[in-house]
C-alpha cells in the first residue's frame, strides 16, 4: 500500500483516539448536586462517530487487501486460526470492559435509592454519561470487528 494510504489511516486512527480522549475529559464525574454547565462532550460525539465509521471502513479495506495478498504458506496457517481468535477475544474483552464502565457509571449516578434518576431527569446522553457512547473500548471493539470482517470476507471468497 502507498504511503498516502498509511498516512490517511494513521490520521484517522489518531483523530478517533483524540476524540475518545476529549469526550472522556469533557464527561463530568458526579459528586453532589447537578452541574449547571452545558454539554460540550456531546458536540464531540458526532465527529467522533463519523471518524470512527471512516476508520472502520478503512480498516476493513486494508484487512481485505492484506489477507488477499498473503502468500506465505506458514503465514496463512497462522492467520487461519490466530486472526479470528485474537479478534473474537478482543471483541469480548472490549464488550466486557464497556459493560463494566456502564455499570460503574450507573452506580455513581444513583441517589436517594432511585436506580437511574439522573438519566431519567437529564436524558441518556448527558454531561455525566458522554463517555459511555464513545470511548476507547468502543474504538477497540469497532477495530476488531472490522479486522474480523475483512478476514471473514477473504475466507468466504477463497472457499
Amino acid at each position: 500500500m502507498s504511503a498516502k494510504t498509511w498516512i490517511m489511516y494513521l490520521s484517522l486512527l489518531l483523530l478517533s483516539t483524540l476524540f475518545a480522549i476529549l469526550v472522556d475529559v469533557f464527561t463530568v464525574v458526579r459528586r453532589t448536586g447537578y452541574s449547571g454547565n452545558g454539554n460540550p462532550g456531546m458536540l464531540l460525539l458526532y465527529p467522533g462517530w463519523a471518524t470512527l465509521m471512516m476508520l472502520m471502513l478503512f480498516t476493513f479495506v486494508i484487512a481485505v487487501r492484506y489477507f488477499d495478498i498473503l502468500q506465505d504458506y506458514i503465514a496463512k496457517l497462522s492467520y487461519h486460526s490466530l486472526i479470528p481468535i485474537l479478534s473474537v477475544g478482543t471483541l469480548f474483552l472490549s464488550l466486557f470492559l464497556e459493560l463494566r464502565k456502564i455499570k460503574l457509571t450507573l452506580a455513581s449516578l444513583r441517589h436517594n435509592g432511585d436506580e437511574e434518576s439522573l438519566i431519567q431527569v437529564l436524558g441518556p446522553v448527558n454531561i455525566y454519561t458522554n463517555s459511555l457512547f464513545y470511548n476507547m473500548y468502543i474504538l477497540l471493539f469497532c477495530f476488531s470487528l472490522a479486522t474480523l470482517g475483512g478476514w471473514w470476507v477473504v475466507q468466504k471468497r477463497k472457499n
